[in-house]
């Protein structure tokens, strides 16, 4: 039996871009975790499936998500959406997220994680946040923080710190790999439990509205003209057809390709993206049910929600 985590919040980027992200865990309410057999079920009740109302957090900046996070940290646990940051060479380095509404070059990385950790051994005055502002430089911009930067978020930290967060589950591209930020994040946020966040790159996507099942003829021309889908068939083999998605791009920069020779691809969505909320349409349906799905980059391929490389690729960093 699954491992359930229910009643966690959700919080999102602002940006039109994640909206999709939204659409999916109203649809499905859940997500894998790191654990074996574990799941997030995010819910306003605590039952999986319920709809979100305002526990959908949206944010623009570092300083707004550690308000979410305050916010909904009596519910113990929350999902946490936001663009990976890595450099030219694919090194995860943070989150690409503005620090506070002062626009910058700065963003969510080690350097400022780092000062925002050495603070919680030692308050510092005022005169130290101004100094630390004005002695910082990004190499590329030389641009020192805005001056008012570090002490709203150092506050911030310390009453979210307090409501002792218990686990935070991350979907940023490739933020996983980086221990140092992970254990930085987790130290500042003051989680108890655990942090996790996935080690690839990873994506959401959809089924478009109007989406019409093809003759074999097109099922298999599909797969001709689209050379790196995937072809899925019921592991069961309880309802006949087949399913071909292909994922298109890379990072944050995707589109999909979809075929199906069956209207019914209920067992397709059960078996690889969440089961038990997305019920067989009617006999005389002539249209595909629009669905969402989310997925990891595993190597030149990729791994849905309920397969097992989505799972092996969440790295899981528990408080020592």
């Amino acid at each position: 039996m699954p491992d359930w985590y229910l009643g966690g919040g959700l919080l999102v980027n602002a940006i039109p871009d994640f909206d999709l992200a939204v659409t999916h865990y109203r649809r499905f309410g859940t997500e894998p975790m790191a654990a074996a057999n574990a799941f997030a079920a995010v819910s306003l009740d605590g039952s999986r499936g319920a709809k979100y109302g305002a526990d959908v957090g949206r944010f623009h900046n570092f300083l707004e998500l550690i308000q979410n996070l305050t916010a909904m940290a009596a519910r113990g646990w929350v999902v946490l959406v936001n663009h990976g940051m890595s450099d030219d060479q694919g090194r995860p380095l943070g989150l690409v997220l503005e620090l506070t509404q002062q626009h910058s070059p700065w963003r969510v990385d080690e350097y400022v994680l780092g000062l925002l950790a050495d603070f919680m051994t030692k308050e510092p005055a005022e005169a130290d946040f101004t100094r630390l502002e004005r002695n910082s430089r990004i190499t590329a911009a030389n641009t020192p923080l805005p001056p008012g930067t570090l002490k709203p978020l150092h506050e911030a930290l310390k009453v979210l710190r307090g409501k002792k967060l218990q686990r935070l589950e991350i979907r940023a591209c490739n933020l996983g790999g980086n221990p140092t930020v992970m254990r930085l994040l987790q130290r500042v946020f003051g989680i108890t439990e655990a942090i996790s966040a996935p080690r690839v790159h990873m994506f959401y996507g959809t089924v478009p509205a109007h989406a019409r099942p093809v003759s074999a003829a097109g099922f298999q021309g599909f797969q001709q003209t689209h050379r790196t889908a995937r072809v899925f068939t019921d592991a069961t083999q309880q309802k006949p057809g087949s399913v071909a998605l292909q994922v298109n791009g890379h990072g944050a920069h995707r589109t999909f390709d979809f075929a199906a020779d069956t209207v019914d691809v209920s067992w397709f969505v059960d078996q690889n993206i969440m089961w038990g909320a997305y019920p067989a349409p009617p006999q005389t349906a002539q249209m595909i049910p629009p669905f969402t799905f989310a997925g990891m980059d595993i190597d030149a391929t990729f791994a849905l929600a309920l397969e097992s490389g989505y799972r092996a690729n969440l790295v899981e960093f528990k408080n020592p």
